[in-house]
Parts: structure tokens; sequence; C-alpha cells
């Protein structure tokens, strides 16, 4: 813009020094001025022209890094977006695993009943293996007390035996 405004104000002044040359001749002196003139708008030309240059070189820098940033914050969004789904997981994982302690917890306390049920039970049952010893004794006791008998007949007939 700067630029354009400077460029007509440089041809304005070029026009009216050549209609004052061509209204007054060719007078040495206002050619002199006009050179002067002409350089010296060049020589501003040329300066705004570098500025403009700069200015389009920092415009493009920032614009690079605007654009850099707006990549960066994509990408921090996408991270920030991937931190919260992991983040999700992980009290969702929590929860399970509260829930599986809990389950765990009362499982504990059924097999810790169950055990003093079966205890409980244990004392007033006999086991098979006690059952079949006490059967055995009962038979065992049940001999004893045959062998006891058949001696006392055997003693009584021999009581009679000797008595006769």
């Amino acid at each position: 813009m700067l630029f354009k405004n400077l460029k007509a104000a440089v041809k304005r002044i070029a026009t009216r020094a050549c209609a004052k040359i061509h209204c007054f001749g060719r007078k040495e002196r206002a050619d002199f001025e006009m050179v002067q003139k002409v350089e010296q708008l060049q020589a501003e030309l040329d300066f705004v022209r570098k500025q403009c240059d700069a200015a389009a070189r920092i415009r493009t820098e920032n614009e690079q890094a605007a654009q850099d940033a707006e990549t960066k914050l994509a990408v921090t969004s996408h991270t920030v977006a991937g931190l919260a789904e992991i983040k999700a997981d992980l009290e969702q994982a929590e929860l399970q695993i509260s829930k599986e302690h809990r389950a765990q917890a009362e499982l504990r306390k059924k097999i810790a009943k169950a055990l003093a049920r079966k205890e409980e039970l244990g004392a007033r049952l006999w086991t098979s293996e006690e059952r079949e010893g006490c059967y055995r004794a009962s038979l065992l006791k049940n001999a004893n007390a045959y062998e006891v008998y058949t001696s006392y007949i055997v003693e009584a007939e021999s009581n009679l035996i000797k008595a006769n």
C-alpha cells in the first residue's frame, strides 16, 4: 500500500517536472532539481521497497510460525484427547478391579462361611473312614464277645463233664 502511494507520488512529481520542463523550456537548473528530486524519490522508493520486503518476510515468518503453532496445537489437542481416553480407560479398569476385589472379598466370606459350616457339620457327622473304623470296632467287639461267650460255654461244658 505504502509502495503504491509512493510510486504514484513519484509519477506525479515526474509528470509535473516534465510539464515544468516543457513549459519553461530546458533549463539546466530545473533539470538538475528535477533529477535530484527524482533521485531522492528513487532512493525513498528503494528504502520503502526494502521495508516492504522486510515486512513481507516478517509476515511470511509470522504465518509460518502461526501454522507451526496451529500444528502443535492440533498435536497437543490430539495428545490431550488420547490422554483423556487413557485416563478414562484407567478409571474403567480401576472400577473393574475394585468390583473384582469386592467380588473376591465376598467369595472369601462365602468360603469362610462354607468352611465353618463344614467344620460344624463335620463335628456332627462321621467321615466314611470313621464310620468304617467304628463298624470294624463293633465287629471286633462282637467277635470278642462271641469268643468270651464261647469260652464260657466251653468252660461250662468242661465243668459239667467234671461234675458227672
